[in-house]
């Protein structure tokens, strides 16, 4: 085939192009590409950001377990006090953080002491028996481990 003059490029190592191709010629080094590229890959980029910050700073929590102290059991602020498991997740992405024992009068278990339980591994603490005493609460959980809080760490709002 002849070349003709509308058509200066007969192949992909010749000159700038097609005329029908839009647009004038461009060199192998214009930014004009990268440009369309980057003004879709910004918005990305920082959604990507902002959802990652975001889910590194807020959390969710889940109660697990509570139980709550008997009547024989009596303390000097004269308030019922509750003690549980509590799971906390990220807020987006769902993932797990940590597990903790709460001591304390919030029945929503969130005001309070908290204790973080690392002992777990991979499975959740599942309490087998909370022991309330004038000192304190003994927590004991299916995998053999103790914790035991004082009461002065849960009395009076704490």
């Amino acid at each position: 085939m002849a070349e003709s003059a509308a058509d200066p490029d007969p192949g992909p190592g010749g000159a700038p192009g097609p005329a029908w191709a839009g647009g004038p010629p461009r060199s192998a080094g214009s930014a004009r590409p990268r440009r369309r590229t980057w003004r879709i890959i910004a918005p990305l980029l920082l959604l990507l950001i902002v959802l990652a910050v975001l889910d590194g700073r807020l959390e969710r929590r889940e109660v697990l377990e509570r139980s709550g102290q008997p009547a024989s059991v009596a303390y000097s602020d004269r308030s019922a006090h509750f003690v549980g498991v509590v799971r906390t997740r990220s807020w987006i992405l769902g993932r797990h953080r940590k597990y903790e024992l709460y001591t304390g009068r919030d029945i929503a278990l969130s005001y309070g002491h908290h204790v973080r339980l690392d002992f777990t591994g991979t499975d959740r603490p599942v309490v087998r028996e909370a022991a309330w005493g004038s000192d304190g609460v003994r927590v004991r959980f299916t995998s053999g481990h103790e914790v035991f809080v004082p009461a002065r760490y849960f009395l009076n709002g704490r």
